[in-house]
């Protein structure tokens, strides 16, 4: 132990002489501030509030250092500062109508990196740390799947932090990258760890490649084994521990079946026109069956094959974009553009039986303004996911329901109302149209409205915490959002 930490000092002390006798080369600061008003419309959430509609102000700041070390190593690092306004319900007013004001200060990235070769062109580059990762340029606001969504429970999520900038998540880990055919096909190596769902720290492998075939057209794709080394298996897997015995599924009768009983029960209305929510002969097995795996005791009679989901899976990614400036003339600024997505590529019984409830689809396109704007974009997705759009349970395991199942709370379905046997759809198209106008080469306005995947800041009942869920689920679910930016 005593030379261990001995070879460690030595380490950092060469560590340290070698960077005091290294050529420096410091950057420009990178800082800004910005004032954002943003309206959200019929928001939802995973408790049984239904909200008025959520009028908040926050200003933003920022600021970034970097430098350079012997030309070959670059190290950067942000912090962010903003004040979340926080919708609460004060008994006498609706949800929304009062706001609570949370300061906040975050570390936003952290990274460096080293490149081999050639510095024009390099063999090969290393990045380390928190950083941004963009695979695609295009995307503004829908998109960006890979690295902002999860296979099992199916979810795409956007940044509580982020009403604007939202098409860029970030990643904590490794990148590899590697140019080759000129700088047209670009290679991306990514070993990254979990940092925003739990269980935190388990390791994703990807790989993610585009090639600009001419000056027209681009194509890309990528893979994301998500959870492939997991830190806690027990976790990533759960089998044990609380509400595990309802992430599992069986065979009955040689029909599989989830232990969530309440999928199998049945509504029925009396007389006043009250809902009353009955057992059936297999939401019965399906308890018993849940039962017994919790109490480790024998299964009932003709229950057979029992398994359990899992946070792990196999995400696929693939992207084009055509760029009409080529064609039509520099001062002509159109581009269309496209993702899809396999959120799993393993399908399990019950929940993930049909491929195409787990492909999102997204497509933009950049309008020609003749100078008059920076960016007039506009964004449509379509994803024929049943289940709400929420990862609360992989952070807070339920009373029946499991962490890799969807989200089956009634309290939410309820504001939709629904019933958690029925499919969402009220969520299966969205869409976001954005500008952008700089006035100088330091301020700018940007305008958006959007039906996305907004997520926020909450304030839970100990903690303040991200909100787990699409807000914009409803039918009517919607908002906007002015930023005046300025930036040096």
């Amino acid at each position: 132990m005593k030379t261990s930490f001995r070879n460690i000092v030595c380490s950092l002390t060469l560590l340290a002489a070698h960077l005091a006798s290294a050529d420096v080369v410091r950057h420009p600061v990178n800082a800004g501030v910005a004032l954002e008003e943003y309206q959200l419309y019929s928001p939802t959430n995973n408790q049984s509030i239904h909200y008025a509609p959520i009028l908040m102000v926050r200003p933003i700041g920022w600021i970034f250092g970097s430098a350079t070390v012997d030309e070959r190593i670059d190290l950067v690092f942000g912090l962010g500062a903003t004040i979340f306004s926080i919708a609460h319900n004060s008994g006498a007013h609706p949800a929304g109508y009062e706001n609570d004001l949370y300061p906040a200060v975050s570390m936003v990235q952290a990274a460096g990196s080293y490149t081999w070769g050639d510095l024009k062109d390099p063999a090969l580059k290393a990045t380390f740390g928190a950083m941004p990762y963009k695979y695609n340029p295009d995307a503004q606001n829908l998109g960006e799947y890979l690295f902002r969504s999860t296979p099992y429970p199916n979810t795409v999520l956007n940044s509580p932090f982020d009403v604007v900038n939202v098409a860029r998540p970030t990643i904590l880990g490794g990148l590899l990258s590697k140019n080759l055919a000129g700088g047209k096909w670009k290679n991306d190596i990514l070993l990254t760890s979990s940092n925003s769902t739990i269980p935190l720290g388990d390791f994703s492998l990807a790989y993610v490649t585009s090639y600009r075939i001419n000056p027209i057209f681009e194509v890309g794709a990528g893979v994301n084994l998500f959870r492939l080394i997991p830190i806690q298996p027990d976790l990533t897997t759960y089998k044990k521990g609380s509400s595990a015995n309802y992430n599992a599924y069986f065979t009955y009768n040689g029909k599989k079946y989830s232990t969530i009983s309440d999928l199998y029960k049945r509504d029925s209305v009396d007389a006043a026109g009250v809902v009353h929510v009955l057992s059936t002969p297999i939401s019965d097995i399906s308890d018993s069956v849940a039962i017994a795996l919790d109490a480790d005791t024998t299964l009932p009679a003709g229950v057979s094959g029992v398994n359990h989901y899992s946070l792990k899976g196999q995400m696929l990614m693939a992207r084009f974009s055509v760029d009409f400036k080529p064609i039509l003339g520099n001062n002509i600024d159109m581009k269309l553009y496209g993702e899809w997505a396999m959120l799993g590529a393993q399908n399990y019984p019950v929940f993930y039986e049909k491929p195409m409830d787990r492909m999102p689809v997204m497509v933009g396109l950049n309008l020609p303004t003749w100078g008059l704007l920076d960016l007039l974009n506009v964004e449509g997705e379509y994803w024929k996911n049943p289940y709400l759009n929420s990862d609360y349970d992989m952070a807070n395991p339920q009373s029946k329901t499991g962490l890799a199942t969807p989200y089956l709370v009634p309290g939410p379905y309820d504001n939709l109302r629904l019933s958690i046997r029925e499919a969402v759809k009220t969520d299966d198209f969205k869409w976001s149209v954005s500008a952008t106008k700089s006035l100088n080469k330091a301020f700018s306005i940007t305008a958006k409205a959007a039906k996305d995947h907004m997520q926020v800041m909450q304030l839970w009942t100990n903690h303040l915490g991200r909100s787990y869920n699409d807000m914009m689920s409803g039918k009517d679910s919607w908002y906007y959002v002015l930023r005046l930016q300025v930036a040096i």
